[in-house]
């Protein structure tokens, strides 16, 4: 029997693990491979950051140790898939060690983590970890892409071969919007607080509809964000809970401000909607072009002139809103989900392991 190990960003409480590594892990294992996860950040963590708590550094220096107490195994295992980067904000030297001693490892990376370091404020950082992503792809095996923006950063950092592979949805976890339109209209968004701030792009277009129609912003995972003449509620995001919240929603949004870090994103919030037939505004950044077909499952709003403007078309015409969700929901069964999925990423693991 093969091993696998998994060397995830996060626990189960943390999007990108579970989306993008977690779960493949029952197709995996029924294909004979034995899988051990070993997360860099704990749940307690994710916990404390969402509700805007601290957290010691004795508690995150463990994290490093127990990360490199993972490493101390890594020879017993065919495969190791690393979420991002071995070790944040240290240099690429584990990646190094795993190359030289020849064990095969895959980068899987689902947001633009590189600009953390060659962006950053500090020359210092610049300097030391500018190129560390880069490094990291280009001693792996292969980089599993969440998006083309990062698909070509891997090419262009070397990285023997590349694979994109979107972010999807379980869709057996979806079910399709059904039922007459009801009042107050839903304008629905579910993220984190950290992404919060992409929500002023859309302030004043709502509070313009608002004071034409009856509606209601609900915000899932968003924390306690400052939205001012807007009649909004908030909801804490909880796994068993997401689909249902998304589900409540007449439309949805994901807004972006233009700039690389956003390039990075990987659209699923957009794919929750859409999977659960919901009609989508969006900000035209990096994978929102693709993965919306503007005009068709929703709209791509450029400036508040046109996210006022398409707001209001779908606000009122629930017709154009069943329309548009269907396209939506054929479109993620179509490209954008594990059924479909599953498969190429069961060929890469099966092609370095």
């Amino acid at each position: 029997m093969k091993a696998i190990l998994i060397l995830s960003r996060y626990d189960t409480l943390g999007a990108s693990s579970r989306l993008r590594l977690f779960q493949y892990i029952p197709r995996l294992e029924k294909e004979g491979y034995r899988i051990v996860v070993s997360p860099f950040i704990s749940n307690a963590y994710v916990e404390a950051l969402n509700a805007g708590k601290s957290f010691s550094r004795r508690k995150i220096l463990a994290f490093y140790f127990r990360r490199i107490w993972s490493l101390l195994s890594c020879c017993k295992y065919d495969l190791i898939l690393v979420e991002k980067e071995i070790l944040p904000w240290f240099p690429a030297w584990p990646e190094r060690i795993l190359r030289l001693l020849k064990i095969p490892f895959i980068v899987d990376i689902d947001d633009a983590t590189f600009h953390r370091y060659d962006r950053n404020p500090s020359r210092m950082v610049r300097w030391l970890l500018g190129k560390k992503i880069a490094r990291a792809m280009h001693c792996s095996s292969a980089v599993i892409a969440g998006n083309h923006y990062m698909a070509d950063y891997a090419r262009k950092a070397k990285a023997p071969i590349v694979h994109y592979l979107p972010t999807v949805v379980d869709l057996t976890r979806y079910s399709s919007v059904e039922g007459t339109p009801c009042s107050p209209l839903i304008i629905g968004w579910i993220g984190s607080p950290t992404t919060t701030p992409y929500l002023k792009l859309v302030g004043n277009p709502i509070k313009e509809l608002a004071s034409q129609i009856p509606l209601k912003v609900i915000l899932v995972g968003a924390g306690d964000p400052e939205l001012e003449g807007i009649p909004f509620e908030c909801k804490a995001w909880r796994e068993e809970s997401e689909v249902e919240e998304v589900r409540s929603f007449d439309i949805g949004i994901m807004p972006l401000f233009d700039d690389d870090w956003e390039k990075g994103k990987s659209g699923y919030k957009m794919i929750q909607y859409m999977a659960c037939g919901i009609p989508v505004v969006a900000s035209p950044v990096g994978i929102n072009k693709e993965i919306l077909t503007h005009g068709v499952d929703g709209f791509l709003a450029e400036n508040e002139g046109e996210w006022l403007s398409f707001l209001t078309r779908l606000a009122v015409d629930p017709v154009l809103r069943r329309q548009m969700g269907a396209m939506g929901r054929q479109k993620v069964r179509e490209k954008y989900c594990l059924e479909v999925t599953s498969s190429e990423f069961l060929q890469i693991i099966e092609a370095y392991s």
